[in-house]
This record gives structure tokens, sequence and C-alpha cells, in this order.
């Protein structure tokens, strides 16, 4: 709605390049691709690193592909580091440690 409001119009492809950033926020934020896990803070805070990240890529010079790629790289870390924690805690709780 604020890309619509900024542009003075609205189309049904106005906002198609956004889903990487989207993505890209929502696995930062900490939120669950497998859904059932998150908040909108966690949701709010991954939009403003997002944001950072991509503000200080486009002043640095760098070309929106090698962004492109760079958010790729981040979603697949986190997304990583997300599976080895659930996995972890789910080992440490079937060993009877916590």
């Amino acid at each position: 709605m604020i890309l619509a409001s900024m542009n003075m119009q609205a189309g049904p492809t106005t906002a198609t390049v956004y889903e990487g950033n989207v993505l890209t926020a929502m696995v930062v934020g900490g939120l669950n691709l497998a859904g059932g896990e998150g908040g909108v803070s966690n949701a709010v805070f991954g939009a403003l690193l997002v944001g950072i990240i991509n503000n200080v890529l486009n002043l640095l010079g760098v070309h929106s592909d090698y962004t492109a790629f760079l958010q790729g790289v981040i979603v697949i870390s986190a997304v990583a580091l997300n599976m080895y924690t659930q996995r972890r805690s789910k080992n440490i709780a079937d060993a009877g440690v916590l």
C-alpha cells in the first residue's frame, strides 16, 4: 500500500520484485517457515535488518544481482541454523537432559 501511494498507482505486478526481501526478512527475524513459531516483533526486526543490509549494499554500489545472491545466502544460512538448533534441542530433550 505504501508503494502504491508513493507511485500514485497500483497494479497486479507492482511489487513482484519484493518476494525475496519478504522471505529474507521472515527468516532473519526467526520465523519458522514450517509455521507455528514467531511473532510480529521478530518479523519487524527481520524487516529492519534486511532494509539496513539492502541500504548499505546500495550505498556501497553493489550490483542488484549480488544483493539478491547475498539474500539467498542469508536465507539458506538462517534456515540451516534454524534446523540445527531445532534438531539439537530435540536431541537434548530426547536424552532427558532438560
